[in-house]
């Protein structure tokens, strides 16, 4: 008897980021200076409440990174 086995994983992260994170990362690699005071946002698209408005990146709305990773082995 021939039996193959196989095994699929499948992982799910979840990466919250906040202004703060962000800009942190920035000062770290050295694209911005560690002194400039800045601002992260995003600008909402057309179509609701908040239209074309720019939303700071904050505790309250922070960006979310999703991504799946897959592997067979």
């Amino acid at each position: 008897m021939n039996i193959d086995k196989k095994t699929h994983t499948k992982k799910t992260v979840n990466i919250t980021l906040t202004g703060d994170d962000i800009l942190n990362f920035l000062r770290i690699s050295g694209d911005i200076d560690k002194n400039v005071n800045a601002t992260v946002e995003f600008k909402v698209p057309g179509g609701g409440d908040y239209s074309y408005m720019n939303v700071k990146v904050e505790k309250d709305s922070p960006i979310i990174v999703t991504y799946t990773e897959e592997s067979n082995s």
